[in-house]
């Protein structure tokens, strides 16, 4: 969760991905990352991004909601849930 002084640092653990999301950035740590797809809950593209290496940052400008991050790795893909607050 991020925005408005939220943050977390959420591991997930069977690929080891790292998520970090603090006021307006979206940081994402792991091994052989490919891409990283926002969604909103009506399931609108927000954020596209094809990933090369091992880490990953950048500033997002999305409206306060509920979104899906969906990241893909050497090892599969794993999908986490942000709010914006």
């Amino acid at each position: 969760m991020f925005y408005e002084n939220t943050s977390t640092n959420e591991t997930i653990e069977e690929n080891n991905i790292d998520i970090l999301f603090f006021e307006n950035t979206l940081s994402v740590q792991g091994n052989g990352l490919k891409s990283l797809v926002i969604y909103d809950l009506f399931g609108k593209q927000r954020y596209s991004k094809t990933l090369s290496g091992n880490s990953f940052e950048t500033d997002l400008n999305l409206p306060q909601g509920l979104y899906i991050v969906k990241i893909v790795d050497c090892k599969g893909e794993k999908t986490s849930k942000v709010v914006i607050k």
